[in-house]
């Protein structure tokens, strides 16, 4: 099954807030009644979870430090090329694919000599890393 990536967490218009959810900054926000003893009005961006998806989506451009941009992780390289990769959670780490199987497939790299790994999961997207 191919990962789906027109989701939120790979959308231009996406804020996350925290590893749960985020908000959806599409169209302008909703105004919103508090009704509590004195009513006020507030305004709100509809919350979504990274994973959710709608018929909006645009591929956010944000840049890794020399402007290369994040792509999506199903067009990263998998002959065993050091990459720049990130999770969903937002952490970002150098992998390599290093799993044929597709089991796992990227392999975070502790050390030089590529002796010390350990599976990366949730990957959403990749960027070389930078000279």
């Amino acid at each position: 099954m191919a990962t789906r990536i027109e989701v939120c967490s790979n959308c231009r218009f996406w804020v996350q807030r925290n590893i749960a959810y985020g908000m959806c900054k599409r169209h302008a926000p909703v105004i919103i009644e508090d009704r509590q003893a004195i009513p006020r009005f507030n305004t709100a961006f509809p919350e979504t979870k990274p994973d959710d998806w709608c018929g909006d989506f645009e591929l956010g451009v944000e840049q890794v430090g020399d402007g290369t941009a994040w792509q999506p992780i199903a067009t990263a390289p998998k002959d065993g090329t050091l990459i720049l990769i990130r999770e969903r959670s937002g952490r970002v780490q150098v992998a390599r694919w290093a799993c044929p199987d597709d089991a796992f497939g990227w392999y975070v790299q502790l050390t030089q000599s590529g002796t010390a790994n350990y599976p990366a999961r949730d990957v959403v997207q990749w960027a070389p890393i930078p000279k």
